[in-house]
């Protein structure tokens, strides 16, 4: 009987504990900025480019040994989190646009078809899971994207090739998932580390002059994973 009254005790505590967030967990109306590290990394994959031509008709307007994809990169960049209760919180970025290169294959020791300025608008709903007695917060969230792609430029030797070819894409939505974590260091700062990937799209629309390509189109799949590293300040 008395070991009945001890599991349940020790399991009732736990439970206590676990509802009230711990010692580590946040406030209500809490805001917290934090400078980060953000590596955008899209996935491996060309994607064809599609004519309307009809000689390609049968090839479902495959313009053969022509594909395109993207690079990776690195931008400094700001979170910006407000805290609804210690456990759910909202978050956006602030961060310069990042330059990614459209990467081409098909034209002869041509590999970069263009730059594109790509502008974000993020906002994430998140999950913070403070671990009892430690200084180690859980986090996940599910978000929303909206991405502009402006200042798109085509390459220099690509333009001395073709000076007619130009490059354009719409503005997209996507969804993201997250998962990371954070360090309490102490009652104002911590450190954290999250992992993004987001489900993203870009249709994009080539113009040529060259007859023989007709008018082209691509859906760049980016579906980029983001590492994000920083420190978190609470106000």
């Amino acid at each position: 009987m008395k070991t009945k009254t001890l599991i349940k005790s020790s399991l009732l505590a736990y439970l206590s504990i676990m509802m009230s967030g711990s010692l580590w967990a946040a406030s209500a109306k809490d805001i917290v900025i934090s400078p980060m590290l953000i590596h955008i990394a899209p996935i491996d994959k060309t994607e064809a480019v599609i004519s309307d031509v009809p000689a390609l008709a049968a090839n479902n307007g495959v313009v053969p040994g022509l594909d395109l994809s993207a690079s990776s990169e690195t931008i400094p960049g700001l979170g910006l989190s407000y805290f609804v209760n210690e456990k759910l919180a909202v978050e956006t970025y602030l961060a310069f646009p990042p330059t990614h290169d459209i990467l081409i294959s098909g034209f002869p020791g041509i590999d970069k078809g263009a730059s594109a300025d790509m502008l974000p608008f993020s906002v994430f709903g998140q999950y913070h899971h403070a671990i009892p007695e430690t200084p180690l917060t859980l986090v996940g969230g599910i978000g929303l994207i909206y991405a502009m792609f402006e200042d798109i430029d085509t390459a220099a030797a690509l333009s001395q090739l073709d000076p007619s070819l130009t490059f354009s894409a719409d503005d997209t939505f996507g969804f993201s998932f997250q998962l990371g974590g954070e360090y309490k260091l102490n009652d104002k700062f911590h450190l954290r580390a999250t992992y993004t990937k987001m489900l993203l799209e870009a249709d994009l629309v080539v113009k040529t002059a060259m007859p023989n390509l007709g008018n082209l189109s691509s859906t760049l799949t980016l579906n980029p994973d983001i590492f994000m590293v920083g420190v978190g300040y609470k106000l």
